[in-house]
């Protein structure tokens, strides 16, 4: 039986679908650490998701797989969506750490990365009322 924090976390990954697609955002490839219930979010935010072990593993705590994927370029027109954990994300970017199901945009930038924005949960709903 899932407690409610599970249900909450489920219906909240649900729901960021939902928004994602009513914003059509752009497409991608979908990678997400191999956890159980973040392969679960992925697939109810985005359909589908490719399991990545550098989203979550650190060798020594510097997160080099993470680096690289956050700051390798992305096709044109395309989306990288990466769904993981706080700690690896803030070890990389810096504080503040992301709350649950906190999403964070980045700019690519061949050796490095650039965080544009953070959308918590409770943030999505005014996009789909923006013009």
């Amino acid at each position: 039986m899932q407690d409610g924090t599970a249900r909450r976390s489920r219906r909240d990954a649900t729901e960021i679908g939902r928004r994602i697609r009513a914003l059509r955002l752009a497409g991608g490839e979908v990678l997400a650490s191999p956890f159980c219930r973040t392969m679960d979010h992925a697939r109810l935010m985005l359909d589908t998701a490719t399991p990545r072990v550098e989203i979550r593993e650190g060798e020594g705590g510097d997160y080099a797989g993470l680096k690289r994927l956050l700051a390798s370029a992305v096709a044109p027109g395309r989306n990288r969506w990466i769904v993981g954990h706080g700690i690896p994300f803030r070890a990389v970017a810096g504080p503040p750490h992301l709350a649950e199901g906190e999403a964070a945009v980045i700019e690519p930038g061949g050796t490095g990365w650039t965080v544009i924005a953070r959308i918590k949960v409770e943030d999505w709903p005014a996009f789909a009322a923006a013009p």
